[in-house]
């Protein structure tokens, strides 16, 4: 596997956690948060910088020329 393989390997992973966090924000609310956890809409932001975090760095390695 190269570079670009792992990255577009990651990049799905983190549209799944993106797809996940929606899914409960769904279910029970954006404003709802279990225990000390932070709100869906908190989850839901920090999986989605996750999500660009990667595909900037998929930019970078040449994966994408629309910049």
């Amino acid at each position: 596997m190269n570079k670009t393989e792992h990255l577009l390997a990651c990049l799905s992973e983190e549209c799944a956690e993106v797809q996940q966090e929606v899914g409960k924000a769904l279910r029970f609310g954006i404003d709802d948060k279990w225990k000390d956890n932070p709100t869906n809409a908190t989850s839901l932001a920090y999986e989605f910088c996750d999500l660009l975090a990667v595909f900037e760095l998929l930019q970078a390695e040449g994966g994408d020329s629309t910049t």
